[in-house]
């Protein structure tokens, strides 16, 4: 899968890590391997997106992923809709409350169309929730599980999907009052990584990475 993809990125990056705090003697023989300390793990992801995963937090599929680039008729057809029944005033109230305006690459109008055209679907149905990149491999890596909490979204990510009132701490009121409750109910809560407790706790002992990137614990 493309997490596994990601997760040989970082195997790369420690192999290479490991390999500079190697030190050889005079023979280019190995002679002693110099500790270090991982201070942090930094993720770049292209934004916006959105993945949809069910109960046991795997992806449910590509059918069910939005992102920038989905600009679709069903889509732009929403945006008209919106744009009518929002009107000129309200539109550029929204703009200044979420720093986006209304446009076919964002959440809002995307995650209406999904629903709108998926009204009994086998892929909608399977949906627990939405989360993005980032937050699925934090996850992986940390042993997190559904089952104990939802997958955050960071402020970032959040606004980027156009629908993060980004003054305040949570989603829009009126973005919510536009989608289905099926697709409000299965949002991610904004929050900063640092406040989910499992995260911080790093990688868990029954988490696979825990033998295999012992610098990450």
């Amino acid at each position: 899968s493309s997490f596994d993809v990601i997760d040989g990125c970082v195997d790369d990056t420690l192999v290479k890590i490991r390999r500079h705090y190697r030190t050889n003697n005079n023979d280019g023989e190995e002679k002693e391997k110099k500790s270090f300390v991982v201070q942090g793990v930094g993720l770049s992801t292209f934004v916006m997106n959105l993945i949809a995963v069910d109960e046991d937090g795997t992806p449910v599929g590509n059918d069910a992923t939005m992102s920038y680039a989905c600009n679709t008729p069903d889509v732009v057809a929403e945006c008209e809709r919106l744009r009518n029944d929002l009107g000129r005033e309200r539109l550029a109230s929204l703009y200044q409350r979420t720093g986006a305006p209304l446009h076919s690459a964002y959440a809002l109008p995307q995650l209406r169309a999904f629903y709108a055209t998926q009204p009994s679907s086998d892929v909608k149905s399977r949906i627990n929730k939405w989360t993005t990149i980032a937050s699925i491999c934090i996850n992986r890596w940390t042993g997190g599980n559904l089952k104990r909490f939802e997958f955050p979204i960071s402020p970032s990510e959040a606004s980027w999907t156009g629908m993060y009132a980004f003054r305040g701490t949570d989603w829009d009121e009126e973005v919510m009052r536009h989608l289905p409750h099926e697709a409000r109910e299965a949002l991610p809560s904004p929050c900063g990584f640092d406040a989910v407790p499992d995260y911080l706790l790093g990688i868990h002992g029954d988490s696979p990475y825990w033998d295999r990137w012992p610098e990450l614990r």
